[in-house]
Formats: structure tokens, sequence, C-alpha cells
């Protein structure tokens, strides 16, 4: 029943309260960086970012993000849709945007063909039917044009919570001022992994969430005609991010 409950109201209260992002590890925002590494520069790019959450993308990639020509970014909670949207004010990221609620296995609102740029960053993972699943790479695969780009990032098979709060603790070393490294040490990581972590663990090693292996990955991307053009281990090896390109 508790797990139940935690898997319905985690997300959707720890993004109206802001929570999520307090909770987040450091080693989620560098693969979200490293993602938008790998892509490079898309200056007059229109991005989708397919499971935005609350927005994290706009506060890791904001500079990166200021030359693009729209963004487009949905979520399946309306909670984490507000929240990502006030953060493209917050970070000052004078972008069209376009913001709708989905859960990404129905056909996108948005023109076939018309994006140059998707981002999955762990969001695919949480659809536990196959079939679904699926469907929803290739609802984002359908709007992309191409030759357009789309990075896929989901946890792998050596998932540990443990090891991503280790990590995400030594980057707190170099980043953050003493006392917020204190708290994150004694205070919020552990939360984040009681309440998070853990909990993610538990449902991939019982199957209700997937976990992948590269080769699995990439071959999910390569049925629906993507070129595979850089793969690595991402969130502490935790994450495996494939990126793949449309054929021209």
């Amino acid at each position: 029943m508790i797990k139940r409950l935690w898997l319905k109201y985690y997300w959707l209260f720890g993004y109206r309260f802001r929570l999520y992002d307090w909770l987040t590890p450091e080693s989620y925002r560098e693969s979200m960086a490293r993602t938008l590494e790998c892509i490079g520069k898309i200056p007059d790019a229109v991005l989708l970012d397919a499971g935005c959450g609350s927005g994290i993308l706009f506060d890791v990639g904001a500079k990166h993000l200021a030359s693009v020509k729209k963004i487009i970014a949905t979520d399946i909670l309306e909670s984490g849709i507000r929240i990502a949207r006030r953060k493209i004010m917050e970070q000052g990221l004078k972008v069209p945007t376009l913001f709708f609620r989905s859960d990404l296995t129905s056909p996108l609102p948005i023109k076939t063909a018309s994006v140059d740029v998707a981002i999955a960053h762990f969001s695919l993972y949480t659809i536990g039917d196959n079939q679904a699943r699926h469907q929803a790479l290739k609802n984002i695969q359908a709007v992309l044009h191409s030759g357009g780009l789309c990075a896929v990032i989901n946890p792998s098979e050596e998932y540990d919570g443990r090891q991503i709060i280790h990590e995400s603790l030594q980057s707190s070393l170099s980043v953050d001022p003493y006392w917020k490294h204190w708290l994150k040490k004694n205070i919020l990581y552990r939360i984040t992994y009681s309440l998070g972590l853990k909990n993610i663990e538990d449902r991939l090693q019982e199957g209700v969430w997937k976990k992948y292996s590269t080769q699995e990955l990439c071959e999910e991307m390569q049925a629906l005609g993507f070129e595979i053009i850089h793969t690595e281990k991402v969130y502490a090896s935790s994450g495996i991010l494939v990126l793949g390109r449309l054929p021209a």
C-alpha cells in the first residue's frame, strides 16, 4: 500500500512544492549537462524535451538553449509543467515555448517532422508496458525531421542508488558552498535515497519499470531507423545515454 502511494504521489508533490529540485542528485544534473554536451551546439533548432519534469534541463542548460528557435516540453504531470514553464522565465530564456501534458504514448500534438532535437532524459523507462514504451519512442521519432537528433537516457542494468549518492556528494564538494554540501550529505540526500532512489531500484528490480543494457537501448532506437552516433554510461554508471540520428 505504501509503495503504491509513493508511486502515485512522489513526483506530484515533489514538483508542486519544488522539493524534487532540492532532492535531485548532482549526478543527475551532470547527466543532463552531458547530454547537451554530446548533442552539441543547436542554434535555431526546435527542441523537444519529452518528459520535462520540473524543468531541470532549463536550469542546467540555460546558456546552451539560449540560441534555439523554439522549446517544446511535455510531461505527464501538470505540476511539473507549471514549474518548468516558470523556470524558462527565471532563467531569462527569451525563446518561444509550447508546453502540453502527455504520457508520450499517444501521438504528440506537434507537426510531423518539425523537431530538430528531442531529449528523453529518464522518462521512457517509467512506461512499464513494452509495447506502450516502444510506441512512445515511435511518437517522438514521428515529430523529428530527417537528420534530426534524439537523445534517450534510461536506467542501466547496474542502477545503484548508493553509488549515485556517493558520486553526487563528490561533485558537491567541488561546486557547492560548505553549508549546502553539509545539508545534502546529512539531510537532503538521505531523503533522496530512502524516498526516491531506493524505490526506483525496487521498481526496476521488480520489472515495474524498465532498465537497459546499452545494446538493448540501441536496438530499440535502430528499429525505428535511428543511426546510433554515440553511447556512454552516465549518472554514476546508473544510466545509459544513446544519441541517434535519423537518416537525412
